[in-house]
């Protein structure tokens, strides 16, 4: 890869961005009065698979999870009432940023081919 287009997407509570080597999830944690983030990254070495799954009219939440190596998916501590109730190394989407969340996955994926 020899320039990295830096891709970043923010949701309600969550922030996705992939810098070419990296992948950051930005979580906020915490209640009303207290406000905290909680960050997760990621190098691609440690990407095992990438789950996807697209918003659809029963569900309308999609969601990518990244299957990470040696570790287990956890709940972050302390999340507002409303926000999405996924593990640290997920995002959660709706259907109106879904081409920017396909075009991360490619990204991302493209990167991982790269360094094979």
């Amino acid at each position: 890869m020899t320039e990295a287009t830096i891709h970043e997407i923010t949701g309600k509570y969550r922030s996705i961005k992939f810098d070419g080597k990296a992948v950051t999830i930005t979580i906020v944690t915490g209640n009303w009065v207290s406000r905290a983030e909680l960050v997760h990254r990621f190098r691609l070495r440690k990407i095992e698979a990438i789950d996807i799954k697209r918003p659809a009219r029963l569900d309308p939440t999609g969601m990518v999870t990244f299957r990470l190596a040696g570790e287990p998916p956890e709940l972050p501590p302390l999340m507002p009432a409303m926000s999405s109730k996924a593990p640290a190394n997920a995002f959660a989407f709706s259907k109106q940023i879904q081409p920017e969340v396909e075009a991360l996955v490619e990204a991302i994926e493209d990167a991982l081919d790269d360094l094979d």
